[in-house]
């Protein structure tokens, strides 16, 4: 019988894949950043992503239970602002509430609690936006 690794995959565009990264890995990844980057929990499926560049960037949370998932945009505010702004990157633009726009520092504390607790840090609220995505809710097979 084949003993399966646990790992975490850091993801960014253009640059090389990396295994179990260190939070210094996420800083050089997210430090970069001018389109998307993605951590991400071989075992479970969860995954943070983000979007846009360092400056100006959108941070999303999938959390997996059974077969479904909830996904959920980041934001920093209780209250969910009706402005929307958007974020750009190589995809095209984004659009986002306007107090969903992270900054630089904000995608580092929420990868590096990521990274060492799977979960986001306290002071975060999600709006939920799992119906966005065809099959809803469900773990791809």
């Amino acid at each position: 019988m084949a003993v399966r690794k646990i790992f975490n995959r850091l993801v960014s565009e253009n640059l090389p894949e990396i295994r179990n990264p260190s939070l210094k890995d996420v800083e050089r990844y997210l430090n970069r950043l001018n389109s998307f980057c993605i951590l991400d929990d071989a075992a479970t499926g969860d995954y943070v992503q983000t979007a846009g560049t360092k400056f100006k960037l959108l941070i999303e949370y999938r959390k997996y239970s059974g077969d479904s998932f909830k996904h959920v945009v980041l934001r920093k505010a209780k209250a969910m602002d009706k402005a929307q702004v958007h974020v750009h990157c190589n995809s095209g633009p984004i659009t986002v509430r306007k107090n969903e726009v992270m900054t630089f520092q904000e995608a580092v504390e929420v990868f590096g609690s990521f990274l060492k607790t799977k979960e986001i840090p306290s002071g975060y609220f999600g709006r939920d936006i799992t119906k966005s995505f065809t099959n809803a809710s469900k773990r791809k097979k």
